[in-house]
């Protein structure tokens, strides 16, 4: 991760990512940077989406989802793990999208990490605008291509 950037209130953040090995994936990991409001109080969620047909595709249909509440949490540098409701059966060398959203109190600010060397044309980072208030939609907004390709790991 070379930059940082926050996850504004309700947005969503997708990556598109090749499933490693058929599993039931339970848990999703991703970092918070130094940035991070060190008293922060507000919900972070995680998701898995299916891959809707297409070059390179786009988020579809939820396939898991978790969501964490934090009060007064110190967030800067710092892993956050997040336990789906159910697990998330993958199949391997299969496309899924990865999302990550906040729905934050005023003034709290979560920031994450990316590579400020991947370019937005390729299109397999999206976000949309809004969608995210404490929970993820049924079915993704297709949304807007991005730069912010975030590490995550899925387990």
């Amino acid at each position: 991760m070379l930059s940082e950037w926050p996850l504004s209130d309700t947005y969503i953040w997708y990556v598109q990512f090749t499933c490693p090995s058929t599993a039931n994936y339970k848990n999703l990991q991703f970092f918070c940077t130094l940035s991070s409001t060190p008293t922060y109080n507000g919900t972070l969620g995680v998701a898995i989406y299916s891959n809707s047909a297409g070059q390179p595709g786009a988020p579809n249909s939820l396939i898991a989802s978790g969501t964490q509440t934090f009060t007064n949490a110190d967030m800067d540098n710092r892993y956050v793990d997040i336990l789906f409701s159910s697990a998330a059966s993958l199949e391997a060398n299969k496309l899924y999208w990865v999302a990550i959203a906040g729905d934050h109190n005023s003034g709290e600010l979560i920031y994450s990490g990316f590579h400020n060397d991947y370019h937005g044309a390729y299109g397999i980072v999206r976000y949309q605008t809004s969608g995210f208030s404490g929970s993820f939609p049924p079915t993704a907004g297709i949304g807007t291509t991005g730069e912010y390709a975030y590490w995550f790991r899925i387990y």
